[in-house]
């Protein structure tokens, strides 16, 4: 037991020595802070009347920050005021005596710019609309092209009506070139029930389209008739592969436009050529490439 309070006291010994000896060197320095301090004043009070003065004053050093600041609050106020008649004048050219005939020529020339940035705007906003009709022609194009199924097909151009055109109501008939005529294959907005088979020998505008001979495109007569906006021929090459009926408008819709137009042209051609390229893949006898039958192709 001794043993372990000995043990104990020793390092608690320690600790208190040192404690001691911390708060003794504080101490210590505390007072050389009071005497140095003391020593100052004294300097301070023992002026020597010829301006010699050791340290400066705390009631000088106030002033002069006081001054400082004074001074600071000056410069400050003056650059608002400087900056205040500076809108003054770019506000009232007139106040500088500025010229009558200059100023009404700054003004004329400022709306002319005003007219040149209306105009550049309408450009720009004209530029945007031919981009975005671009790429709808680019994308319905990608869309055609990449079908592999006559479903494929059918919903790019049920899109194009519905999204691109703003066509509510449309049917898609496929000719039969064994009976020479055009059948119904799909309606939107209606029931396909309504439709009929159409002989391509008629007189009426299904005939006028089918002997057309090639897709439509703007510039050719538009044909319709009683609850038919538009009769609009699916060609690929001379081939005639079926025919699209816009029947009715979206709602949003009143008319078609020249973009409009463009699209169908487009449409005339390439929905032909996607039929008849699903057609013909629907029908064709699967074979390998062979260097032999490929260069009979070509040279035979």
């Amino acid at each position: 037991m001794s043993g372990q309070s000995e043990g104990q006291g020793k390092p608690r010994e320690r600790t208190e020595a040192k404690l001691a000896e911390f708060f003794g060197r504080g101490e210590v320095f505390a007072r050389q802070l009071i005497t140095e301090n003391e020593r100052l004043r004294q300097e301070i009070a023992d002026y020597d009347g010829e301006g010699n003065t050791p340290v400066i004053p705390a009631g000088v050093v106030e002033e002069m920050i006081s001054r400082v600041a004074d001074l600071e609050r000056q410069l400050a106020e003056a650059e608002a005021n400087s900056a205040k008649k500076v809108d003054d004048i770019v506000v009232q050219p007139s106040q500088i005596g500025a010229d009558p005939a200059i100023v009404r020529e700054l003004e004329a020339r400022c709306v002319a710019l005003t007219e040149e940035v209306a105009s550049l705007g309408e450009g720009m906003g004209s530029l945007e609309g031919e981009n975005y009709h671009l790429a709808t022609l680019y994308i319905i194009l990608q869309q055609l092209h990449a079908a592999t199924a006559l479903g494929d097909v059918v919903q790019t151009l049920t899109e194009v009506c519905l999204n691109f055109i703003g066509v509510g109501g449309f049917s898609l008939y496929v000719i039969d070139e064994e009976r020479q005529l055009a059948f119904p294959l799909v309606r939107e907005g209606a029931s396909i029930d309504e439709l009929e088979e159409r002989p391509l020998a008629d007189d009426g505008p299904l005939a006028a389209i089918a002997g057309l001979g090639r897709p439509w495109q703007g510039g050719d007569p538009v044909p319709h008739e009683y609850g038919v906006l538009m009769y609009l021929p699916l060609v690929s090459g001379e081939r005639l592969v079926g025919v699209i009926t816009l029947e009715a408008y979206l709602p949003q819709k009143s008319a078609l436009t020249d973009s409009d137009f463009a699209v169908l042209a487009m449409l005339s051609e390439h929905g032909g050529i996607a039929l008849e390229k699903v057609w013909i893949k629907a029908h064709a006898t699967e074979a390998r490439l062979t260097r032999r039958a490929i260069e009979a192709l070509l040279f035979d």
